[in-house]
C-alpha cells in the first residue's frame, strides 16, 4: 500500500471517545447511572466486653440519581 493511500485510511480509522454527561459526538449504548443513598447512615455499635468492641454502619437512604454518563464516539 502506498504512502497516500496509507494516510487516507488512517485519517478513516482515526476515533476518539468521551464519557461525560455532555459532550460532542454519537451516544452509543445506553445511559450510565451514578446513584447515591439520601440516608446519613445507620451507625451500629455493640460493645462485647472490655477487650472486644464491635461498629458497622449501614447505608440508608432512598435512591437519588446524582449523574447520567454518556459514551460518545466521533472521528477525529
Amino acid at each position: 500500500m502506498d504512502e497516500v493511500h496509507s494516510s487516507i485510511i488512517w485519517r478513516w480509522l482515526l476515533l476518539s471517545y468521551n464519557i461525560g454527561t455532555s459532550g460532542s459526538g454519537n451516544t452509543r449504548g445506553s445511559g450510565m447511572v451514578d446513584t447515591i443513598l439520601d440516608g446519613s447512615g445507620n451507625y451500629q455499635t455493640r460493645f462485647v466486653n472490655t477487650d472486644d468492641y464491635r461498629a458497622q454502619e449501614f447505608p440508608n437512604g432512598s435512591v437519588t440519581t446524582a449523574a447520567t454518563y454518556y459514551l460518545r464516539i466521533h472521528k477525529s
